[in-house]
């Protein structure tokens, strides 16, 4: 490690503990209660799961002619953030509801990207995310990227 990276961790510090109560989900990985960062807690939580559901149950009526989808990206780091954690660093995740008929359906996918198999295959991360030191011999950019924070079809 050189000497400008160690005393940036050492001006900013990780936190390693939390402060208070946070609500536990048997879906998010552990090593978020480790870590003192409201973005990786509560409705921000990671899961740790890719779902698939063929029929949602809907409360009220969903019109017969509604066709199509919403889709939402967002960040859901799946191993422990090597640095401060911001929501840019996050893999980038779709949820997904598609109405047809009168029925819902989900569907929430990481996006699949160069880093996120890099670090698949590596089981942890891989960079020091957007609040720095950037690490250039990862990227031209120095990050993994932002995968969840656009979405084009």
């Amino acid at each position: 490690m050189n000497s400008r990276v160690k005393a940036l961790e050492e001006l900013y510090p990780v936190s390693h503990a939390c402060l208070g109560d946070v609500p536990r989900f048997d879906d998010a990985p552990d090593w978020i209660y480790q870590l003192d960062n409201p973005y990786l807690h509560g409705v921000y939580a990671p899961t740790t799961q890719q779902l698939s559901a063929d029929v949602l149950e809907v409360e009220g009526e969903l019109p017969a002619d509604l066709k199509g989808a919403y889709f939402r990206n967002g960040p859901n780091p799946q191993y422990q953030p090597k640095n401060r954690y911001h929501p840019f660093d996050g893999d980038g995740m779709v949820h997904a509801v598609y109405f047809d008929g009168g029925t819902a359906r989900y569907r929430n996918r990481y996006v699949h990207t160069d880093a996120w198999a890099d670090e698949s295959e590596r089981g942890s991360s891989i960079s020091p995310g957007v609040m720095g030191p950037f690490d250039y011999t990862i990227t031209e950019i120095g990050l993994t990227g932002t995968t969840n924070t656009a979405l084009f079809c």
